[in-house]
């Protein structure tokens, strides 16, 4: 009896030890599957091109399909190129100026201290307004009723923009008259032309120095209200008496009642 009991032992050792063997061959191969690499297969073949691009700082491929590049050239946050940049202003051939009903520009007090003009330099090709290289000029004279019939022009103030100083004064939107200049101007403080009668008239200088004139355009410089005009100062007259000054032989006044000629006066009749 003692010897088959130590037989059992024995025999049932055995088959705990072997079970343990297959326990720890199934731990093994289960972690040696956990830890092996997927085959060369199982990789995208473009995984070496992409990291070399993205070392060297590129997106790789994929990153740019399906988008389409800007240009600088072509819109978006493109700069519009300056118009002036490459324009041949030998081609300009007027000046077209237009006024508000009311121009002026007035202080507190109601006192006109300049006016307002917008200007079109226009091209002969389109025959439309542009921006100009060169000079703009501007020039205020004082109408002085004359005698004889017309006006004397004494010059009072002058205006003279270079191409950067005139950017200022470029109207943003365009009309169906092209491009224009909005000028708003000032005359000296000490320049006083309340209830005279003004002549305003907008130039160009070409890069070849030929001047384009426009059309003269004369105005009345209205008194604020309660103001009378200075002592000494004429106003501009009404249209009527300057036809009547015109058509009146020089050296009469018009509204003038006409000089008698002299008669010979008769002598006394001798006694026979």
């Amino acid at each position: 009896m003692p010897a088959n009991r130590s037989r059992i032992g024995e025999v049932s050792c055995g088959v705990r030890f072997s079970w343990a063997a297959v326990v720890a061959s199934g731990i093994a191969l289960l972690c040696t599957a956990g830890c092996e690499t997927p085959p060369a297969a199982t990789q995208p073949t473009s995984v070496s091109g992409e990291r070399r691009a993205d070392e060297a700082g590129q997106p790789p491929a994929w990153a740019s399909a399906g988008t389409r590049s800007r240009s600088p050239s072509a819109g978006g946050s493109a700069r519009r190129a300056d118009p002036t940049a490459a324009l041949d202003d030998s081609d300009v051939v007027a000046v077209y100026t237009y006024y508000d009903s009311e121009p002026w520009l007035r202080d507190v007090d109601g006192l006109v201290v300049g006016f307002k003009v917008r200007a079109y330099i226009a091209s002969g090709r389109t025959d439309k307004g542009i921006f100009v290289p060169g000079d703009i000029e501007v020039t205020a004279s004082l109408l002085r009723p004359r005698r004889g019939g017309g006006f004397l022009r004494e010059p009072v103030h002058e205006w003279r923009f270079s191409e950067a100083e005139a950017r200022g004064f470029r109207v943003r939107k365009p009309s169906i008259l092209g491009e224009s200049y909005g000028l708003v101007l000032r005359w000296p403080p000490d320049v006083d032309l309340s209830g005279r009668r003004v002549e305003i008239q907008v130039s160009y200088q070409r890069s070849d120095g030929v001047m384009i004139k426009g059309p003269p355009r004369a105005l009345s410089v209205p008194l604020p209200a309660g103001y009378e005009a200075a002592p000494g100062v004429a106003a501009p007259p009404a249209v009527s008496e300057r036809r009547q000054a015109e058509a009146a032989p020089r050296g009469v006044r018009p509204g003038s009642p006409a000089r008698p000629s002299p008669q010979p006066e008769p002598h006394p009749a001798e006694p026979p």
